[in-house]
Protein backbone atom coordinates (compact mmCIF):
# COMPACT_ATOMS: atom_id res chain seq x y z
CA UNK A 1 0.00 0.00 0.00
CA UNK A 2 1.75 3.14 -1.13
CA UNK A 3 0.63 5.70 1.61
CA UNK A 4 1.44 9.65 2.10
CA UNK A 5 1.68 12.64 0.26
CA UNK A 6 4.51 14.47 1.78
CA UNK A 7 6.84 11.38 0.45
CA UNK A 8 7.33 9.74 -3.33
CA UNK A 9 7.72 6.52 -1.63
CA UNK A 10 6.29 4.82 1.40
CA UNK A 11 4.81 1.38 1.17
CA UNK A 12 3.56 -0.54 4.09
CA UNK A 13 1.62 -3.37 5.25
CA UNK A 14 -1.92 -3.42 4.97
CA UNK A 15 -3.05 -2.74 8.49
CA UNK A 16 0.54 -2.62 9.83
CA UNK A 17 -1.11 -0.28 13.10
CA UNK A 18 0.08 1.76 15.87
CA UNK A 19 -0.58 -1.60 18.40
CA UNK A 20 1.92 -3.36 15.71
CA UNK A 21 4.52 -0.68 15.67
CA UNK A 22 5.43 -1.17 19.54
CA UNK A 23 7.00 -4.81 18.77
CA UNK A 24 8.92 -3.29 15.80
CA UNK A 25 12.25 -1.58 15.33
CA UNK A 26 12.79 1.43 13.22
CA UNK A 27 15.64 1.78 11.10
CA UNK A 28 16.78 5.18 9.87
CA UNK A 29 19.62 6.38 7.57
CA UNK A 30 20.20 9.74 6.73
CA UNK A 31 22.49 10.49 3.99
CA UNK A 32 23.51 13.17 1.31
CA UNK A 33 20.59 12.59 -1.08
CA UNK A 34 17.93 11.36 1.34
CA UNK A 35 16.15 10.50 4.30
CA UNK A 36 15.13 6.75 4.46
CA UNK A 37 13.42 4.09 6.78
CA UNK A 38 12.33 0.31 7.41
CA UNK A 39 10.11 -0.87 10.22
CA UNK A 40 10.77 -4.75 10.90
CA UNK A 41 8.89 -6.66 13.31
CA UNK A 42 10.97 -7.60 16.12
CA UNK A 43 9.29 -11.08 16.58
CA UNK A 44 9.63 -12.29 12.95
CA UNK A 45 12.36 -10.55 11.80
CA UNK A 46 10.00 -9.35 8.31
CA UNK A 47 10.21 -5.98 6.94
CA UNK A 48 6.97 -4.52 6.96
CA UNK A 49 7.66 -0.98 5.87
CA UNK A 50 10.21 1.26 3.94
CA UNK A 51 10.20 4.77 3.06
CA UNK A 52 12.13 7.50 1.24
CA UNK A 53 12.22 11.20 1.25
CA UNK A 54 14.11 13.49 -1.20
CA UNK A 55 16.79 15.25 0.34
CA UNK A 56 18.85 16.93 -2.95
CA UNK A 57 17.99 20.58 -2.88
CA UNK A 58 16.50 21.12 -6.25
CA UNK A 59 13.29 18.41 -5.12
CA UNK A 60 10.00 20.90 -3.85
CA UNK A 61 9.33 21.28 -0.48
CA UNK A 62 12.09 18.88 0.75
CA UNK A 63 12.69 20.25 4.25
CA UNK A 64 8.73 20.32 4.83
CA UNK A 65 8.42 16.61 3.45
CA UNK A 66 11.63 15.26 5.90
CA UNK A 67 10.74 17.15 8.98
CA UNK A 68 6.97 16.18 8.39
CA UNK A 69 8.33 12.81 8.23
CA UNK A 70 10.16 12.30 10.81
CA UNK A 71 7.94 14.21 13.51
CA UNK A 72 5.41 11.18 12.28
CA UNK A 73 7.61 8.85 12.82
CA UNK A 74 8.69 10.07 16.56
CA UNK A 75 5.25 9.92 17.24
CA UNK A 76 4.68 6.17 16.83
CA UNK A 77 5.24 3.74 19.57
CA UNK A 78 8.20 1.55 17.98
CA UNK A 79 9.68 -0.58 20.81
CA UNK A 80 13.87 0.10 19.74
CA UNK A 81 15.05 3.14 17.32
CA UNK A 82 18.16 3.06 15.11
CA UNK A 83 20.16 5.91 12.58
CA UNK A 84 22.74 5.53 10.99
CA UNK A 85 24.72 8.30 8.83
CA UNK A 86 26.10 8.07 5.35
CA UNK A 87 27.73 9.75 3.17
CA UNK A 88 29.10 12.09 5.61
CA UNK A 89 33.23 12.43 5.99
CA UNK A 90 34.78 10.25 7.97
CA UNK A 91 37.84 8.84 8.36
CA UNK A 92 39.14 5.30 9.92
CA UNK A 93 41.89 5.73 13.03
CA UNK A 94 43.62 2.34 14.33
CA UNK A 95 42.18 1.12 18.19
CA UNK A 96 45.65 2.05 19.20
CA UNK A 97 45.91 5.43 17.84
CA UNK A 98 42.61 7.19 18.66
CA UNK A 99 42.27 9.45 21.54
CA UNK A 100 38.68 11.52 21.45
CA UNK A 101 39.89 14.24 22.55
CA UNK A 102 41.88 14.03 19.29
CA UNK A 103 39.00 12.89 17.13
CA UNK A 104 37.91 17.05 15.25
CA UNK A 105 41.99 17.11 14.35
CA UNK A 106 42.09 13.36 12.82
CA UNK A 107 39.16 14.40 11.21
CA UNK A 108 39.97 17.35 9.63
CA UNK A 109 43.84 16.52 8.90
CA UNK A 110 42.12 13.65 6.60
CA UNK A 111 39.20 14.82 5.08
CA UNK A 112 39.29 18.95 5.25
CA UNK A 113 36.22 18.30 7.36
CA UNK A 114 36.35 20.77 10.23
CA UNK A 115 33.95 19.77 13.37
CA UNK A 116 34.04 20.74 16.98
CA UNK A 117 32.44 17.62 18.13
CA UNK A 118 32.84 14.49 15.54
CA UNK A 119 31.11 10.83 16.12
CA UNK A 120 32.77 7.92 15.84
CA UNK A 121 32.07 4.30 16.36
CA UNK A 122 33.77 1.14 17.09
CA UNK A 123 34.66 -1.23 13.95
CA UNK A 124 35.42 -4.59 15.98
CA UNK A 125 36.29 -6.21 12.81
CA UNK A 126 39.23 -3.94 12.48
CA UNK A 127 40.46 -3.04 15.62
CA UNK A 128 39.82 0.35 14.86
CA UNK A 129 37.23 3.61 14.90
CA UNK A 130 35.67 5.29 12.36
CA UNK A 131 35.37 8.99 13.34
CA UNK A 132 32.97 11.30 10.90
CA UNK A 133 31.37 14.63 11.06
CA UNK A 134 27.49 14.98 10.77
CA UNK A 135 26.10 18.77 8.93
CA UNK A 136 23.26 20.70 10.65
CA UNK A 137 20.46 18.80 8.68
CA UNK A 138 21.61 15.23 10.01
CA UNK A 139 21.46 16.72 13.18
CA UNK A 140 18.28 17.96 13.64
CA UNK A 141 17.04 14.78 12.45
CA UNK A 142 18.96 12.63 15.20
CA UNK A 143 17.45 15.54 17.82
CA UNK A 144 14.12 15.04 16.25
CA UNK A 145 14.04 10.84 16.60
CA UNK A 146 14.33 9.47 20.27
CA UNK A 147 17.78 7.46 18.69
CA UNK A 148 19.52 6.03 21.49
CA UNK A 149 22.30 4.80 19.11
CA UNK A 150 23.50 6.45 16.13
CA UNK A 151 26.18 4.95 13.74
CA UNK A 152 27.87 5.32 10.55
CA UNK A 153 26.54 3.01 8.18
CA UNK A 154 30.32 2.29 7.03
CA UNK A 155 30.82 0.78 10.41
CA UNK A 156 28.02 -1.30 10.15
CA UNK A 157 28.30 -2.95 6.95
CA UNK A 158 32.44 -3.03 6.87
CA UNK A 159 31.07 -5.65 10.47
CA UNK A 160 29.07 -7.39 8.30
CA UNK A 161 31.14 -7.88 5.48
CA UNK A 162 34.35 -8.96 7.25
CA UNK A 163 31.58 -12.00 9.16
CA UNK A 164 29.99 -12.96 6.26
CA UNK A 165 31.70 -12.55 2.79
CA UNK A 166 33.46 -16.36 1.78
CA UNK A 167 37.39 -15.90 2.43
CA UNK A 168 40.28 -16.20 -0.01
CA UNK A 169 38.29 -14.39 -2.72
CA UNK A 170 38.81 -10.69 -3.60
CA UNK A 171 35.43 -8.75 -3.40
CA UNK A 172 34.51 -5.08 -4.15
CA UNK A 173 31.11 -3.42 -2.48
CA UNK A 174 29.66 -0.67 -4.19
CA UNK A 175 26.40 1.01 -2.47
CA UNK A 176 24.84 3.60 -4.82
CA UNK A 177 23.46 6.50 -4.43
CA UNK A 178 22.24 9.42 -6.58
CA UNK A 179 24.97 11.46 -6.19
CA UNK A 180 27.93 9.48 -4.51
CA UNK A 181 29.22 5.79 -4.41
CA UNK A 182 30.45 3.97 -0.98
CA UNK A 183 33.45 1.60 -2.21
CA UNK A 184 34.48 -1.40 -0.13
CA UNK A 185 37.20 -3.23 -0.74
CA UNK A 186 38.24 -6.80 0.99
CA UNK A 187 41.28 -8.60 -0.66
CA UNK A 188 41.82 -12.41 0.72
CA UNK A 189 39.75 -12.08 3.53
CA UNK A 190 41.71 -8.97 4.55
CA UNK A 191 39.95 -5.06 4.39
CA UNK A 192 41.49 -2.94 2.26
CA UNK A 193 39.27 0.48 1.71
CA UNK A 194 36.65 2.02 2.49
CA UNK A 195 36.09 5.30 0.27
CA UNK A 196 33.30 7.72 -0.75
CA UNK A 197 33.01 9.68 -3.91
CA UNK A 198 31.10 12.30 -5.70
CA UNK A 199 28.87 10.62 -8.84
CA UNK A 200 27.56 12.54 -11.52
CA UNK A 201 26.24 9.65 -13.81
CA UNK A 202 26.59 5.75 -13.87
CA UNK A 203 30.29 5.99 -15.92
CA UNK A 204 31.26 8.17 -13.00
CA UNK A 205 30.59 5.08 -10.38
CA UNK A 206 32.66 2.78 -12.60
CA UNK A 207 35.17 4.80 -13.51
CA UNK A 208 35.62 5.33 -9.06
CA UNK A 209 35.56 1.83 -8.91
CA UNK A 210 37.89 0.58 -11.73
CA UNK A 211 40.47 3.69 -10.74
CA UNK A 212 40.32 2.48 -6.62
CA UNK A 213 41.29 -1.42 -7.80
CA UNK A 214 43.87 -0.04 -9.87
CA UNK A 215 45.59 2.05 -7.20
CA UNK A 216 45.19 -0.96 -4.78
CA UNK A 217 47.09 -2.90 -7.80
CA UNK A 218 43.92 -5.32 -7.47
CA UNK A 219 42.55 -6.70 -11.04
CA UNK A 220 38.82 -6.30 -11.94
CA UNK A 221 39.04 -9.68 -13.98
CA UNK A 222 40.02 -11.27 -10.03
CA UNK A 223 37.38 -9.75 -8.53
CA UNK A 224 34.41 -10.14 -7.36
CA UNK A 225 31.94 -7.01 -7.72
CA UNK A 226 28.59 -6.53 -5.74
CA UNK A 227 26.47 -3.66 -6.45
CA UNK A 228 24.26 -2.46 -4.68
CA UNK A 229 21.31 0.75 -3.85
CA UNK A 230 20.10 2.37 -6.25
CA UNK A 231 20.55 -0.30 -9.14
CA UNK A 232 17.87 -2.24 -11.14
CA UNK A 233 18.77 -5.58 -12.02
CA UNK A 234 20.07 -6.06 -15.24
CA UNK A 235 19.58 -2.12 -15.62
CA UNK A 236 21.75 -0.05 -17.55
CA UNK A 237 24.02 1.05 -14.52
CA UNK A 238 24.46 -2.89 -13.84
CA UNK A 239 25.39 -3.59 -17.41
CA UNK A 240 28.06 -0.90 -17.63
CA UNK A 241 29.37 -2.49 -14.80
CA UNK A 242 29.78 -5.76 -16.69
CA UNK A 243 31.41 -4.47 -19.57
CA UNK A 244 34.69 -4.08 -17.49
CA UNK A 245 33.62 -7.24 -14.27
CA UNK A 246 33.33 -10.68 -15.69
CA UNK A 247 31.61 -11.54 -12.14
CA UNK A 248 29.02 -8.73 -11.21
CA UNK A 249 26.05 -9.24 -8.84
CA UNK A 250 22.97 -7.39 -7.25
CA UNK A 251 23.93 -7.28 -3.54
CA UNK A 252 20.48 -7.50 -1.52
CA UNK A 253 21.95 -7.86 2.10
CA UNK A 254 23.84 -9.97 4.64
CA UNK A 255 21.20 -12.15 5.91
CA UNK A 256 18.97 -9.82 6.02
CA UNK A 257 15.59 -9.66 7.07
CA UNK A 258 13.13 -10.68 5.02
CA UNK A 259 10.61 -8.20 3.11
CA UNK A 260 6.89 -9.16 3.24
CA UNK A 261 4.98 -10.12 0.72
CA UNK A 262 3.08 -6.55 0.71
CA UNK A 263 6.00 -4.85 -0.39
CA UNK A 264 6.64 -7.03 -3.03
CA UNK A 265 7.42 -3.99 -5.48
CA UNK A 266 10.41 -2.82 -3.59
CA UNK A 267 13.72 -3.23 -4.97
CA UNK A 268 15.46 -4.57 -1.79
CA UNK A 269 18.87 -3.52 -2.63
CA UNK A 270 17.98 -0.15 -2.62
CA UNK A 271 17.50 -0.76 1.27
CA UNK A 272 20.12 -3.27 1.98
CA UNK A 273 21.80 -0.78 4.29
CA UNK A 274 18.50 -0.59 6.52
CA UNK A 275 17.75 -3.94 6.38
CA UNK A 276 21.67 -4.32 7.62
CA UNK A 277 21.00 -2.14 10.15
CA UNK A 278 18.63 -3.96 12.10
CA UNK A 279 20.74 -7.11 12.00
CA UNK A 280 24.16 -5.55 13.07
CA UNK A 281 22.29 -3.83 16.34
CA UNK A 282 19.21 -5.77 17.25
Amino acid sequence: MVTGSDSPYIISKEGFDAGLRANAHLSVLADRDAFSWAVIERNTAVCVEVGRVSLVDSAPDTALSHERVAHSLRAQPYQSYTLAVRGVPHTLVPKHLFREASASKLLAFATGFQCDHPRHNPVPALDAFIVYGIDARHASLIEQLPVSRVFHNGALVIEAMMRRLPAGTNVCLVDLSDRFIDVYVVAKQQFVLFNTFPIASAEDALYHTVNTLKHLAISPEDTALKVTGDIAVEGASFKLFKTYFADVSIHFGFTMPKVDLALGSVRKQAFMSLLNQFQCVS
